[in-house]
């Protein structure tokens, strides 16, 4: 087993993972945490602590790319209003770096 099937198998039993304080947190059906899961968690701890970490980063980074998009096409509609084309452009530059991935 590696760390994503370990994740597979929390996922398919309804276990949730996350991070409190640095640490590793189960929350489910108690039935489902069987001693055998609980090792394999504590044997891949610092791969899913790495993973949890990242994917928190990933959530960050996502609600910063909306607010971003949200900004620049307020931007892009103001220099529109104004018939601004040099501010125009540039916000459509922008917004074309920004980029939102499915959720």
């Amino acid at each position: 087993m590696n760390t994503f099937e370990l994740l597979e198998e929390l996922e398919k039993r309804n276990i949730e993972i996350y991070l409190k304080d640095g640490d590793i947190k189960l929350r489910g059906e108690e039935e489902k945490l069987t001693p055998d899961l609980i090792n394999l968690v504590k044997e891949y701890k610092q791969e899913l602590i790495t993973f949890l970490t990242e994917r928190a980063m990933d959530n960050d980074m996502k609600e910063w790319r909306k607010y971003a998009r949200w900004f620049w096409e307020g931007v892009f509609d103001e220099a529109e209003r104004q018939e601004n084309i040099k501010r125009m452009k540039y916000a459509q530059d922008v917004l074309k770096t920004i980029k939102i991935e499915s959720e």
